[in-house]
């Protein structure tokens, strides 16, 4: 349709607004504001280390988000879009190893404790199953050690769990953004409200300027990456017809392309 279209449009949009919030939090040098303060490698700056897993994190995020409407915005031939499919993927992949490598390097200069958190273990469950279908769709359909009836019949399966392992991971990286404002101890800065005081926050809009920035940022791309996930859904999902797969127009281009080249191979 033509509201699904535009989706497609507004979902790109919103995948350069979380790049750019993603940067301007965690690159961000006015730390009394609660912004991030930068990325490094150094153990003189383990938090610089650790600002590398939410920026990359979020980068993945948005690789994921253009693997998935790769097929619905490209106008190349299949196994064109099937190869930025493929890309975008890889990218995703490569982006979620390093940042994995940057917290586990944190809490090592730390000497703190790993995968203590509900975030990390949703984090390793999902992180666990993108690989498992990375490597799976590989040898299937780019690297193919099926027959073209067995690939036509895993076809649904990788769909379904890719968009499954996708909203996993949206909202995985929510849990994580919670995690990180919680322990900024983000809030009012105290020049208005005071919480435990006698007042009473009737209106939490008129203390707005009053939560610190680097909160407010993070906040908003918190916003901004669960719209992106709805509107790349909405726009690759069929509605109204007694089911949920993906369009016949996008996504099930990739059912078609991988017939095509199945076609071609066998």
């Amino acid at each position: 349709t033509e509201a699904q279209s535009g989706a497609v449009v507004v979902a790109h949009a919103f995948c350069f607004i979380d790049g750019a919030l993603a940067l301007w939090w965690v690159c961000g040098d006015n730390t009394e504001a609660l912004f991030l303060g930068g990325v490094g490698w150094g153990r003189k700056a383990p938090s610089r280390v650790f600002n590398w897993h939410p920026l990359l994190q979020i980068v993945a995020f948005i690789c994921l988000t253009q693997g998935i409407l790769a097929y619905r915005t490209w106008p190349f031939f299949k196994q064109i879009n099937k190869l930025i499919h493929f890309f975008w993927q890889s990218a995703a992949v490569v982006c979620i190893c390093i940042a994995l490598k940057a917290v586990w390097r944190y809490t090592n200069l730390k000497h703190t404790t790993n995968l203590y958190s509900l975030h990390s273990w949703i984090g390793v469950a999902v992180v666990t199953l993108l690989f498992a279908q990375y490597v799976l769709a590989f040898l299937v359909f780019m690297y193919p050690t099926l027959t073209a009836k067995n690939r036509k019949f895993f076809l649904p399966l990788h769909i379904s769990l890719g968009l499954g392992v996708y909203l996993s991971f949206t909202m995985n990286c929510i849990v994580g953004l919670v995690n990180k404002t919680t322990s900024q101890y983000c809030g009012y800065n105290g020049k208005g409200f005071v919480s435990g005081g006698d007042e009473v926050d009737t209106n939490p809009a008129e203390y707005y300027d009053d939560i610190y920035l680097g909160c407010r940022v993070s906040y908003g791309l918190g916003l901004c990456i669960t719209f992106t996930a709805m509107t790349a859904l909405y726009a690759t999902l069929e509605f109204g017809k007694g089911n949920s797969m993906p369009r016949t127009n996008s996504v099930s281009r990739m059912s078609a392309s991988t017939e095509d080249i199945d076609g071609a191979e066998d």
